[in-house]
């Protein structure tokens, strides 16, 4: 019996090439529900049967026939990617972060195998932490604004933040104001949008021009391309 028996229970993975290969009887041993695909029409059809139900799809960038980049363009929403491959060159590596998946070389090993796969279905929110100090380096926060933007993205009244502060609420709303100022954001509850809309996730409501051109900017800054 596999050492990793049970590691992938309740998780239905879609594999799309060689359904006989290594990798695909690795899932099968680690409980994994296993649907495979030769091709992106096979791929699609078994996602369009119930677009929920496929918590992965691991995809074989070179099997002749699979056309991973269709398929990755296909997955549903909640569906995670896995691309693996024998030979890798950096141009198909920035091909899977614009899909944003994730790859692995075909010469891992069983256990790192596994493990991507089970943390690449575990369900993930973005880090608030993280979020905010990108924020500071982004906007240039100083301490106290950065420590304000982090419990608004938590959604903290103006009183629970002045109590976590140990500052007046009058205080408080001078730094909300400020912070306003220096992003561009109206509101303590649009910071996380703006932010989301920065790192390149797609907004499920349409952007205004104001705030395309600027999320155009933030991410020309961020990435070290704007010229001033």
């Amino acid at each position: 019996m596999s050492n990793f028996a049970e590691w992938l229970n309740s998780v239905t993975v879609l594999y799309v090439g060689d359904g006989k290969s290594t990798q695909a009887g690795w899932l099968e041993s680690a409980g994994a529900q296993v649907l495979t695909a030769a091709s992106a029409e096979e791929a699609r059809s078994a996602c369009e049967k119930d677009p929920t139900a496929i918590d992965a799809a691991v995809v074989e960038a070179d099997y002749s026939g699979a056309g991973w980049l269709g398929v990755a363009r296909d997955l549903p929403g909640s569906c995670a990617l896995l691309v693996i491959a024998h030979d890798v060159e950096p141009s198909l590596l920035e091909t899977i972060v614009t899909v944003r998946g994730d790859f692995l070389s075909k010469a891992a090993t069983q256990a790192d195998f596994l493990f991507r796969v089970k943390n690449i279905t575990k369900l993930s929110v973005p880090s608030m932490r993280r979020l905010a100090a990108n924020a500071t380096k982004l906007w240039s926060l100083p301490r106290q604004l950065s420590r304000l933007l982090y419990y608004n993205l938590w959604s903290y009244s103006d009183q629970e933040i002045a109590d976590a502060m140990g500052l007046s609420r009058h205080t408080i709303q001078e730094y909300q104001d400020e912070l306003r100022r220096r992003t561009g954001v109206r509101t303590k509850h649009a910071y996380l949008r703006r932010l989301l809309e920065y790192a390149g996730e797609e907004p499920p409501l349409s952007m205004s021009d104001n705030t395309r051109a600027h999320v155009t900017q933030f991410r020309r800054r961020s990435e070290g391309t704007d010229q001033i």
